[in-house]
C-alpha cells in the first residue's frame, strides 16, 4: 500500500465520520422540531383561584385551557378540600367533557374559606396523550390582596357598582 492508498483510506474515513455526524445531527434536529410542534399544539390545562369584587366579594375555582387545542377531561380529584366548595359541591361534572382552547370553567367557592388544598386534573389531547397535573391552591391567598373601593356618596348605587366593575375589569387585565 502506497501513500496514495493511505490518503484515499483517510479521506474515506473522514467522509464516513462527517456523514454519520450529519445524520445524527439531522435526526436530533427533527426530533426537537417535532417536540416543539407538539408542545405548541397541545392543551395547557391548569387550575387556579380568582376573585371578583363587583357588588360582593366572591372567590372562584377556575379550570382553564390556555393551549391551542382542545382537552378532554378524564378525571378531577381534590385533596383536603372539605368545606372549600359551596355546599361541598365539587365540580366533577366536567369529567368526560371537552374544554376548548381559551375556554375556562368557573365555580363559586366559599369566600370565607382560608384553606390550602390540591386539585389533580387528568386530561388528554387530540393525539390521545394523557397528562396529569396537580396544583396546590390556597383559597385564602387573595384575602389580603383584595381592596374594596369605598362608595362615593355623591354617586348612586348603580354608578358605584359600575365604577367597581370598571376597576375589577382593569385589575384582571393588569
Amino acid at each position: 500500500m502506497g501513500t496514495k492508498d493511505w490518503i484515499e483510506i483517510g479521506i474515506s474515513v473522514v467522509t464516513a465520520i462527517v456523514s454519520i455526524t450529519s445524520i445524527i445531527i439531522a435526526v436530533k434536529s427533527l426530533k426537537m422540531t417535532q417536540k416543539s410542534i407538539e408542545d405548541a399544539n397541545r392543551p395547557y390545562v391548569y387550575c387556579y383561584i380568582s376573585t371578583s369584587g363587583v357588588g360582593t366579594f366572591s372567590k372562584y375555582f377556575i379550570i382553564r385551557n390556555s393551549g391551542t387545542t382542545p382537552a378532554y377531561i378524564n378525571d378531577l380529584k381534590f385533596n383536603n378540600a372539605e368545606g372549600v366548595f359551596v355546599k361541598n359541591m365539587y365540580p366533577v361534572s366536567i369529567i368526560g367533557s371537552t374544554i376548548a382552547p381559551g375556554q375556562q370553567l368557573a365555580t363559586l367557592i366559599d369566600s370565607n374559606m382560608d384553606k390550602k388544598f390540591t386539585a389533580t386534573i387528568t386530561f388528554k389531547d387530540t393525539l390521545n396523550n394523557v397528562t396529569t397535573q396537580t396544583t396546590e391552591l390556597n383559597s385564602g391567598m387573595s384575602s389580603l390582596l383584595f381592596r374594596a373601593i369605598p362608595n362615593d356618596r355623591k354617586l348612586s348605587d348603580e354608578a358605584n357598582m359600575l365604577r367597581n366593575l370598571a376597576h375589577e375589569i382593569h385589575k384582571t387585565n393588569l
